[in-house]
């Protein structure tokens, strides 16, 4: 399954792709941004090795492509969710 993701200012962003069994995102086609890439382009984020922490499914490999190119990737090892977050973090400095 698929779903076209079309921004607030009614412009087509791009689309995720979902498993229709799971229900979780494997990947989006996007365009990609010059703070990212040396070049704006279309991009692919593949979302892969979903495991359970603390009852929420993350996938623990995530790997963007550009014009056939790896542009990152992550391998999640261990994630901690926080039960609070000061609002100082998210103060104006």
């Amino acid at each position: 399954m698929h779903l076209n993701v079309v921004s607030l200012a009614k412009k087509k962003v791009g689309f995720l792709f979902i498993d229709k069994s799971s229900g979780l995102i494997v990947s989006t086609e996007g365009s990609i941004p010059k703070w990212i890439s040396k070049e704006e382009g279309d991009a692919e984020t593949y979302f892969s090795d979903y495991r359970d922490f603390d009852g929420t499914k993350v996938p623990t490999r995530i790997m963007l492509e550009s014009n056939g190119k790896v542009i990152f990737g992550i391998a999640i090892q261990e994630l901690e969710f926080l039960d609070k977050v000061d609002d100082e973090v998210f103060a104006k400095p």
